[in-house]
């Protein structure tokens, strides 16, 4: 699945979001901003036979939308889309029918895709959260297999859909401009034996465009 096509149909969604606010007469907060941090986990059967232990570094960028609510609660709706330098290594030996062989394989999460629900509240500028939804990523790798004397090249990748969930807090610097800490863990559901789960903590940077105060 291209992610462009992704981004480009959830945005559509999100503008309908949007227009079904405005027909409520409530005032949307529409913001966008600047994600990165750290992801640590376990990436299983990416080429199969293969575990792994997965850690690397993530960044992107993530748009929303949130409404107030009474007491000053607030729910809202995000997507958020990273590249990731995550990878993970595995090296398995063994005998088949008696022969020797080794299995080098280095997988890597290209990318991770949400789509969430938020809901939080605010303390004057202090706004904790939790958070939950879909989340969809990529997963390539490549190895080799050393059998009988020859090596054989073996690559691969595909695309699962899974969950994701966390909690963070938000700090307003000014009434436009404020910054995040979230920790969230996403897990991808087994497809071809691939398994993807891994807990990140990210930092934001996050512009208020329209809406709100």
């Amino acid at each position: 699945m291209n992610p462009s096509n992704l981004l480009i149909a959830a945005l559509i969604a999100f503008g309908s979001i949007e227009a079904f606010a405005d027909e409520i007469e409530i005032n949307p907060e529409v913001y966008i901003g600047l994600t990165g941090g750290y992801v640590r986990g376990d990436l299983g059967g990416a080429v199969d036979p293969f575990d792994g232990s997965l850690d690397g570094f993530e960044g992107g960028v993530l748009v929303g939308v949130q409404a107030p609510l009474q007491r000053n609660f607030f729910a809202g709706f995000e997507l958020d889309g990273v590249f990731t330098t995550a990878s993970a290594r595995d090296t398995q030996r063994g005998t088949i029918v008696g022969f020797p062989f080794a299995f080098h394989v280095k997988a890597h999460q290209d990318w991770l895709f949400s789509a969430r629900g938020r809901i939080g509240r605010s303390f004057n500028r202090i706004s904790p959260y939790v958070t939950g939804g879909l989340a969809i990523g990529k997963t390539t790798a490549t190895g080799t297999l050393g059998f009988l004397g020859t090596v054989t090249q073996i690559s691969g990748d595909q695309v699962n859909w899974g969950l994701v969930g966390g909690g963070g807090i938000g700090f307003a610097l000014t009434d436009r401009i404020s910054i995040r800490q979230e920790a969230r863990f996403t897990h991808l559901f087994d497809r071809n034996d691939t398994d993807f789960q891994a807990f990140s903590g990210r930092a934001a940077l996050v512009f208020r465009l329209s809406g709100g105060k």
